[in-house]
């Protein structure tokens, strides 16, 4: 917890530096403890079956937000705070304000057949697509990870790592890098620089083929279907 503690120090003081409440911020000084390991953990195909159906076992809402994670590749607040003001089923798109992306930039997310099926299975009873019991979002705490991690048997993994499956599944699709960061709202990467000052084509229709194609091998594999897969790239994950 000391490198949380610092990290929140530090917020609070920079704050203050810049609103003259003081002259300098003392946890800019302090060292970190631990460095922060990059994430790769994402689902192999053979355990995506196992964690649908560990989705499931939590029941609704919770279950479909999981789903929808690893269909559109979402992070889990954009999903678990959908809005149905932000939800067109019959463009099959998510329009995502500026305010609710990590990049501050606004997003469509395209859906595919199977995310369009989770979606149109919502009740609507409230602004929120997946309402929590005291009315605002549904969250997912330790306690539900836990659960999670327990109706599935998996090698720990986390709602965010569905992002990282997603991405992979796309790549084992065919899909070039540069779309598969398109579709994730990526700024970095291959979009990064110079790159991303000149490349200002959406590939709306390439990244609604990426999501067909990822909807289709989540089918295809809970199904037990074999699927045409090919060599791929994981930097995008």
């Amino acid at each position: 917890y000391h490198d949380r503690v610092r990290a929140i120090l530090h917020k609070f003081y920079r704050w203050a530096v810049s609103h003259g409440r003081c002259e300098s911020n003392p946890a800019a000084a302090t060292p970190r403890v631990h460095t922060a390991k990059k994430r790769a953990r994402f689902l192999e195909l053979e355990e995506i079956p196992a964690m649908w159906k560990a989705a499931e076992r939590l029941g609704k809402p919770r279950a479909d937000v999981l789903k929808l994670l690893l269909l559109t590749g979402c992070r889990l607040k954009e999903i678990s705070a959908l809005r149905w003001s932000e939800v067109n089923l019959e463009t099959g798109e998510l329009h995502l304000p500026a305010e609710r992306v990590k990049n501050k930039q606004p997003h469509t997310v395209y859906l595919s057949d199977a995310a369009r099926a989770v979606l149109s299975d919502v009740r609507k009873h409230s602004e929120f697509v997946f309402p929590g019991e005291a009315g605002g979002p549904v969250t997912f705490g330790g306690r539900v990870r836990e659960r999670l991690l327990k109706h599935s048997d998996l090698e720990h993994w986390t709602p965010h790592d569905l992002r990282r499956t997603h991405a992979v599944l796309a790549g084992r699709c065919g899909v070039a890098v540069h779309i598969i960061e398109r579709a994730l709202n990526h700024k970095s990467g291959t979009y990064a620089g110079i790159v991303g000052n000149y490349q200002v084509d959406e590939h709306k229709p390439e990244r609604r083929k990426c999501a067909e194609l990822v909807g289709q091998l989540v089918q295809d594999i809970l199904t037990g279907k074999k699927s045409k897969l090919v060599r791929f790239d994981t930097r995008a994950a």
